[in-house]
């Protein structure tokens, strides 16, 4: 293996040093293709998210204490940094340990929200940003196939799907359960300029796309309030003082302010409501929100943050059971990925042992073939070489290698391609 992760994650790097860090798709591409030039790689991928900034590097100097500091000299200077500031808040892996952290990385088991599967696609983006500008190809491009490989198997077997980690999320998850409706649906969210609201908003735009109609509320316009406003023609900013007049053509509504006072009583609710239909109040906030006595009223059901919290409680305690199942599916994989490193490095020989047995099929049976080559290996070979030997040949005999074989049955070799077979002896089977 010749491979070089250096990682900068909220681990030990700070939030500064992170945003400093930072990479666009543009700066990305022209770095990769900097770091290539410099030959301090041959192939490179920037993976540039909130949480990390990390370089996988393939193909540098053997000696990868040579190559770090020239990598962090590189970086200091396109960054405007210190180098010593570089290696003080940087962790770095080589070889088996880099396909490791890359594959903990694309399971989640390196994020801070424990097995997030948001961190996947962005190494997809940054796996076609790097293939497009050239800088990923032959052993990076593998390594990421095995890495996709191993992430799927982990959702796959970890049944992670439908749990979201945060009470944004749940909240959202819980409300369109229970509202059970596939047709047009209309959210009231109140404190949308909060980071609560805008994850709520985030997470309704995300999981109903068009069909939803949402009506955020606000005291104080926020720029990023004001921005997804701009950007989804479905997404109505209303102000807070106008919120009783909007609960009628609600199905969802979510409240999550910092106000010490109730945004909806019940009292209010029975004034402004004319119409009975299916309603679902989420209340996000600490303190309550939405007056208790709304779950009281017919058709109407409310969420409490305690009881998302506990839901909460229940998927984390999940997720902390999955990592430790991931752990051991990565150690795993990254077993075999080096396992067929191993063996692609040594396919010369292979085929050379291949092209000895073909041409000794003419002389020999199958049977008396395996018999002279197992004791053979008995004559050369020590006993624990003798018993690896004949564990992996018991194997690849195996009743599932015999199923494939019955799957897969051998080409009849069409008689122009005979003449490329090793010639046999006349009198000879």
């Amino acid at each position: 293996m010749d491979f070089l992760a250096i990682s900068y994650t909220f681990r030990l790097a700070g939030d500064e040093l992170r945003s400093q860090l930072s990479f666009t798709p543009e700066q990305k591409a022209g770095f990769e293709q900097q770091m290539i030039a410099a030959g301090l790689c041959r192939e490179c991928l920037i993976l540039s998210t909130c949480n990390r900034v990390e370089f996988y590097l393939v193909g540098g100097l053997s000696d990868h204490h040579q190559l770090i500091p020239r990598i962090y000299q590189v970086l200091a200077e396109n960054k405007a940094l210190a180098t010593s500031q570089l290696s003080a808040q940087a962790n770095f892996y080589t070889d088996a340990l880099a396909v490791r952290h890359l594959m903990r990385v694309a399971c989640g088991l390196d994020s801070m929200l424990l097995c997030e599967d948001q961190i996947l696609g962005q190494i997809r983006e940054a796996d076609q940003l790097s293939r497009q500008s050239g800088t990923a190809a032959n052993l990076l491009a593998d390594l990421l196939q095995a890495v996709y490989r191993c992430a799927s198997r982990f959702r796959h077997r970890s049944g992670l799907q439908g749990r979201p980690l945060s009470i944004p999320s749940l909240g959202v998850q819980q409300a369109l359960l229970l509202l059970d409706r596939q047709g047009p649906v209309t959210a009231l969210v109140l404190g949308a300029s909060g980071r609560t609201g805008l994850l709520v908003i985030r997470e309704l735009l995300a999981r109903c796309g068009h069909r939803i109609r949402i009506l955020a509320t606000y005291r104080t316009l926020s720029q990023s309030l004001k921005a997804l406003g701009q950007q989804y023609p479905n997404l109505t900013l209303v102000e807070y003082s106008q919120r009783l007049h909007h609960l009628e053509e609600a199905d969802l509504v979510f409240s999550a302010t910092l106000s010490p006072h109730l945004t909806v009583t019940a009292q209010q609710f029975g004034q402004y409501i004319k119409t009975l239909k299916r309603r679902i109040l989420v209340d996000l906030a600490m303190p309550m929100d939405l007056d208790p006595a709304l779950g009281q009223i017919p058709e109407t059901t409310l969420l409490r943050l305690d009881q998302l919290q506990d839901l909460a409680t229940q998927n984390s305690q999940h997720r902390q059971a999955a990592a430790c199942q991931g752990e051991d599916l990565v150690e795993m994989e990254a077993d075999a990925y080096a396992s067929r490193l191993a063996f692609r490095a040594q396919l010369p020989r292979v085929r050379e042992v291949i092209q000895k047995a073909s041409n000794l099929v003419p002389y020999y049976s199958t049977q008396e073939l395996l018999t002279q080559l197992a004791y053979n290996v008995r004559d050369l070979a020590s006993a624990e070489e003798l018993e690896i030997f004949l564990k992996y040949l018991e194997k690849g005999l195996s009743s599932k290698a015999l199923v494939m074989q019955r799957r897969f049955p051998p080409r009849i070799v069409p008689s122009d391609e005979k003449r490329l077979l090793p010639e046999t002896r006349e009198g000879q089977a």
